[in-house]
């Protein structure tokens, strides 16, 4: 009875209306996924980001003959790279660390498991603080890495 469901329900597509998102393997990651949409916060900081783009860089591209395409290539993207890439490492971080959103839901089920709620559930169900620990340490390595790897223009460039 979310949302969802009865707004299929209200078009008259009977089949999606009586549909159990988070009850069925193959649309539970994408009803998790979907979940927290819009993400505002990233909108917000993108849309600063392009609103210090300079101007005069929109006026000569228009006095060259530059498409719109070509403007987002060479203007829009460059412009904004390092909020990109701070949106991308925070998104990651914070998917990779929450775990309540499934553990509320589905509690790891139809193939909803993440690392995690894994490592939540060998701290609480089975006491084996030793296998949480290390997935907690291989964890914060793999957050680390792929952090750092990913910062690491934003270093050199300084």
């Amino acid at each position: 009875d979310g949302v969802i469901s009865q707004l299929f329900g209200s078009l008259g597509i009977e089949k999606f209306s009586q549909w159990a998102w988070l009850g069925n393997s193959s649309t539970a990651k994408w009803a998790l996924l979907f979940m927290g949409f819009p993400w505002v916060g990233q909108y917000l900081i993108y849309y600063g980001a392009l609103s210090s783009v300079p101007s005069s860089l929109y006026e000569a591209a228009d006095l060259e003959g530059c498409s719109w395409f070509k403007r987002i290539v060479y203007i829009d993207l460059p412009m904004i790279a390092a909020q990109i890439k701070y949106v991308l490492v925070t998104t990651f971080i914070g998917s990779v660390q929450n775990f309540s959103r499934v553990y509320l839901t589905t509690n790891g089920a139809f193939d909803t498991n993440i690392p995690s709620l894994e490592l939540y559930n060998s701290i609480t169900k089975h006491q084996n603080y030793g296998a949480a620990a290390t997935m907690g340490f291989i964890l914060f390595a793999i957050i680390f890495v792929i952090s750092f790897r990913q910062l690491k223009g934003n270093f050199k460039e300084n």
